[in-house]
């Protein structure tokens, strides 16, 4: 027993981002924004609540996916908040930091 699922046999297994957002902004901009259906943007799952303030609102949650394209365009709609993604994909070792705020993406990444 091989412990896979059956058809599952020799299909790459798909790969696990595990993603950390923060989103900074006025009290008013960043309501705005959690009342809006930005989770769907992303395509995450697994999402579990990190932190809520006034003004700043933090989340972890996985993808199958790099998730920075979409944080870029969820960016360009909200220009009035600033968005810090910290992720990390294990079967690519890779670790990395991502500033984006109207758009414009700033990133870091290192492989260990």
């Amino acid at each position: 027993m091989s412990g896979v699922a059956p058809g599952m046999e020799g299909k790459p297994m798909p790969e696990r981002w595990i993603n950390k957002l923060t989103v900074f902004g006025t009290q008013k901009e960043l309501a705005k924004f959690l009342s809006s259906n930005w989770k769907k943007d992303l395509r995450g799952r697994y999402w579990e609540l990190q932190e809520t303030m006034r003004t700043r609102f933090g989340c972890h949650f996985e993808t199958e996916s790099s998730p920075i394209q979409s944080l870029e365009a969820l960016s360009r709609r909200w220009i009035r908040v600033t968005f810090v993604l910290e992720f990390e994909n294990m079967t690519k070792r890779t670790k990395g930091l991502v500033k984006a705020k109207a758009g414009v993406i700033e990133q870091y990444q290192v492989r260990y």
